[in-house]
């Protein structure tokens, strides 16, 4: 079990909380979560407000996190470097910033607190990606940065981003993964505030 549906005392089964956020329509999500906001902005052009715009909102898809997830990623990797390199007779196509971005992105939704105004806010710029998620960091910040600790809000959702190969179980490698696979690649400025309330690098 992944965590999705539960059964009630008279045996019927109905989606959970985690369950509805991940896989559910925005317009039955916001009847649990008021708050409920997610929101990506590409902004290439300093003559207009956005590029391009994902908001759940918007009517145009369903509005869940596990679209935005995917949504999101597509786009924020288009521009990213994938030098030639062979495995297998294979090319690999997967880099450092790749794993880092999916990660980064993983847990921004695991460590959001969906009761708390402002919601979910992603700014794509020529020179900086920014994500704002609502909440504060539950181990703090020096611990996050050091890593080998983990104290996901979203317990759920950890387990589903591990079963489809996102993010680990394990400890929250913010530090390994991250920052790494940022630098590398000169991506150092990647990150600008991965938790609004308490994280600012």
């Amino acid at each position: 079990m992944i965590g999705t549906i539960g059964k009630d005392k008279h045996g019927t089964f109905h989606p959970t909380g985690a369950g509805l956020l991940m896989f559910g329509n925005e317009y039955r999500i916001v009847r649990h979560y008021h708050e409920y906001s997610l929101d990506y902005r590409e902004m290439l052009d300093p003559t207009i407000r956005w590029t391009d715009r994902l908001y759940t909102s918007s009517g145009e898809w369903t509005g869940n996190l596990f679209d935005f997830y995917f949504r999101v990623y597509n786009k924020i990797i288009l521009n990213v470097k994938v030098p030639f390199k062979m495995n297998g007779g294979e090319r690999v196509d997967d880099t450092p910033v790749h794993r880092a971005l999916r990660e980064v992105l993983a847990n921004c939704l695991v460590n959001s607190d969906f009761y708390v105004p402002r919601g979910i806010v992603i700014k794509q710029k020529n020179d900086i990606l920014i994500i704002e998620n609502p909440g504060t960091i539950r181990v703090g910040k020096y611990q996050m940065k050091v890593g080998g600790e983990s104290d996901p809000r979203n317990k759920a959702f950890m387990k589903m981003f591990n079963l489809i190969g996102l993010v680990s179980v394990q400890a929250v490698e913010f530090r390994s993964y991250s920052l790494y696979g940022i630098r590398r690649d000169g991506w150092s400025r990647l990150l600008k505030n991965h938790i609004i309330r308490d994280a600012r690098f």
